[in-house]
């Protein structure tokens, strides 16, 4: 995810919005991946062997908290993956929901 978003960025021409290293692993489960959705890069295989740049050495439910509290009542989150950060955020500083503006998601998991 954080290899996409960093792609992403730079197709739109937006490499300086910051991005931070996520949860590597759900909360509650074995993290499965099979490519069959959106390939094995999650954008349809079309990343081929591109690497990221170095990032800061900073968590990101930390980052997130930090910004919501730097930006009271400012924050609109935009969350692509499958919402361990968020349920961190949450976890960790229950009162922050109270403080965001805005939360859109395209993620989170459909175990069959």
């Amino acid at each position: 995810v954080t290899r996409n978003t960093k792609y992403v960025l730079q197709l739109l021409n937006k490499e300086n919005i910051p991005v931070y290293h996520g949860s590597l692993n759900p909360l509650a489960r074995v993290r499965e991946y099979s490519g069959n959705f959106h390939g094995m890069d999650g954008l349809g295989n079309t990343l081929g062997e591109q690497g990221i740049e170095a990032l800061d050495d900073v968590d990101a439910v930390d980052k997130i908290y930090q910004l919501i509290n730097e930006n009271l009542g400012n924050v609109k989150i935009i969350s692509t993956g499958p919402l361990t950060n968020i349920a961190r955020l949450l976890q960790k500083y229950p009162d922050i929901s109270e403080k965001i503006l805005d939360l859109t998601i395209m993620g989170g998991a459909f175990i069959a």
